[in-house]
């Protein structure tokens, strides 16, 4: 499934089951959900800006539907800091780097209990099975293979490939 395909899969949840009316709307909380199925903390937290470019909303636009978002209670303001870590460098010097926070919206508790957010995660885990599916089966007959092989003995025997 491709991602606007899934988008708009989530937008038609949005609609029918959380019932979010207008089109604005139902797309960024789609897509809040769809960012909140990835599984690292800064994943729900997204700037307007970034909204605004997946979406194609404007900015001003985007602002508006989070407004309402927020008083809804599906999206708040959140931030996600990122601690420093050490790495050492070729010659031998150890580096500490830190990030600055990430400011942006994110699901709320409600958010994640939303229809949405449940079909966005439901097809976020069939595409991770469908993942490992495909690295496990042989890509000519299917048959379950070693990892790291993408043909099976005997397909590479009978030279199927």
């Amino acid at each position: 499934m491709t991602y606007e395909e899934r988008i708009e899969v989530l937008k038609e949840t949005a609609m029918r089951k959380d019932i979010l009316i207008f089109p604005e709307i139902r797309a960024v909380f789609a897509y809040l959900c769809s960012a909140a199925t990835d599984y690292h903390d800064a994943a729900n937290v997204n700037s307007v800006r970034l909204i605004s470019e997946f979406t194609g909303l404007t900015k001003y636009r985007v602002r508006k539907v989070i407004n309402c978002l927020r008083d809804l209670g599906l999206v708040e303001r959140t931030t996600c800091g990122f601690p420093a870590y050490e790495w050492s460098s070729e010659n031998g010097k150890d580096f500490t780097e830190s990030h600055p926070p990430v400011n942006g919206f994110g699901l709320t508790k409600k958010g994640f209990e939303s229809a949405t957010y449940k079909k966005a995660d439901e097809l976020q885990e069939a595409e991770y099975r469908r993942w490992a599916e495909n690295t496990e089966t042989c890509v000519c007959c299917g048959e379950i293979i070693p990892e790291g092989r993408q043909v099976c003995p005997r397909c590479e025997k009978e030279g199927s490939v």
